[in-house]
């Protein structure tokens, strides 16, 4: 899948669920990511969270949490 003009290959499903608020899910699993400006905070404050973690996950970006996700 390509979302944000990068090829994802286990990574689908990208919405946009409000300001700064993402989800996507990876083999059947929905995850979601959560920070930036749009959401009140500054704009290195990305927060991944789903399943797979026990707790959230600090990321610097959008695509650092999809990057994550892929190579996982």
């Amino acid at each position: 899948m390509k979302i944000r003009g990068k090829h994802y290959r286990n990574l689908s499903d990208f919405r946009s669920v409000g300001p700064g608020r993402f989800t996507v899910t990876r083999r059947g699993d929905a995850y979601q990511i959560e920070g930036g400006k749009r959401a009140g905070g500054g704009r290195g404050d990305w927060f991944l969270d789903g399943p797979a973690f026990n707790q959230t996950i600090r990321c610097m970006s959008v695509r650092d949490a999809l990057r994550l996700l892929d190579t996982m």
